[in-house]
């Protein structure tokens, strides 16, 4: 690849973090499940049980108050994105909020992270949401780059504290 001669192939793509051509986003299917999940597992470092992380990602498809967005570069999915539109008290307009957004560790560096956090924004706009509101781990420093150049700043402490779950 550092012949400077063009990927030969998908996974070259991918590989390489270039965007190898056009990105294509369109929303997210039952059929990405696999994708989606191992995103899931990138983000967190962690392997998460795929048939209730299944169940969860049905219930989020079929749910109006979510959109999810799968970017595909080079005929692969290389990004996820899952936005969350709704009302909140003390906001006049909905809120949207970007749950998880991740790029294929492969494919990262090639824009396709700016692509997803451009659609999302413009399906917030569209929606009429006064506001993106996003999380993101203390040690993701090089997302915490990304949503700063497109316009994100630091303007909430997010706070958590993890429960128990009582024995069933």
């Amino acid at each position: 690849m550092g012949d400077g001669l063009k990927p030969q192939n998908n996974l070259e793509c991918l590989q390489s973090g270039s965007a190898c051509g056009n990105v294509i986003i369109r929303p997210a299917t039952e059929a990405d499940a696999a994708f989606v999940h191992n995103m899931m597992c990138q983000l967190e470092t962690m392997e998460f049980d795929y048939p209730s992380f299944l169940q969860r990602f049905s219930r989020q498809l079929h749910n109006p108050n979510y959109t999810c967005l799968i970017a595909e570069s080079g005929g692969l999915p290389a990004g996820v994105i899952n936005l969350k539109i709704e009302a909140h008290l003390h906001h006049e307009c909905p809120t949207a909020e970007i749950c998880e957004l991740v790029v294929d560790a492969r494919a990262r560096g090639g824009g396709i992270g700016t692509k997803l956090v451009q659609r999302a924004l413009r399906i917030a706009r569209e929606a009429g949401c006064e506001v993106l509101e996003l999380s993101s781990n203390g040690s993701r420093t090089d997302a915490h780059r990304l949503y700063e150049r497109l316009g994100l700043s630091k303007t909430h402490w997010h706070m958590t504290m993890p429960l128990e779950q009582e024995e069933r």
